[in-house]
């Protein structure tokens, strides 16, 4: 059964488009690559959306699986347009980042610290932006470690 509802995940699809336009756009992504990248941080989105409303998996596979997806199209990117792909990758998975996490594990700290109401929420909140931030690195690393591994084998047959 489904979480959101389409119009929910279509508002998610939308905001991740314009968060990773904005994202790129204040790094200085080169213009040629806006596109892509708005492309890039879409995909992620609509994959984790997907994946979390839509299957059994949890946050942490689901982030793990988008983030994942977003570093083979940062890859293919960077082999086709013959720039490094941490400039496709690093905008393509920022809507898979847990900014708001973040935020409400900060003011739970605020909250326990002042009256110990909020320590219990506190944990609970840091333990799940500490998982997500994990995932999204474990999905990047298994397609570099890929990449390598394929390149390296492709130089030894040469």
């Amino acid at each position: 059964a489904s979480c959101m509802s389409d119009v929910s995940l279509l508002k998610m699809c939308v905001s991740a488009l314009f968060g990773t336009l904005g994202y790129a756009i204040v790094f200085n992504n080169h213009y040629k690559h806006l596109l892509f990248v708005c492309i890039g941080g879409l995909i992620t989105t609509l994959i984790y959306g997907l994946l979390i409303n839509y299957t059994n998996f949890g946050m942490f596979i689901s982030v793990m699986l988008a983030s994942l997806v977003g570093a083979i199209f940062s890859e293919i990117l960077a082999r086709v347009l013959k720039d490094p792909a941490t400039v496709f990758l690093l905008p393509t998975i920022i809507p898979l980042v847990p900014g708001a996490m973040l935020f409400s594990t900060m003011y739970y700290l605020v909250l326990g610290l002042k009256d110990n109401s909020g320590l219990n929420d506190f944990w609970i909140s840091l333990s799940n932006t500490f998982l997500t931030s994990i995932a999204i690195a474990i999905g990047i690393v298994i397609v570099s470690v890929a990449i390598q591994i394929f390149y390296s084998h492709k130089k030894k047959k040469a």
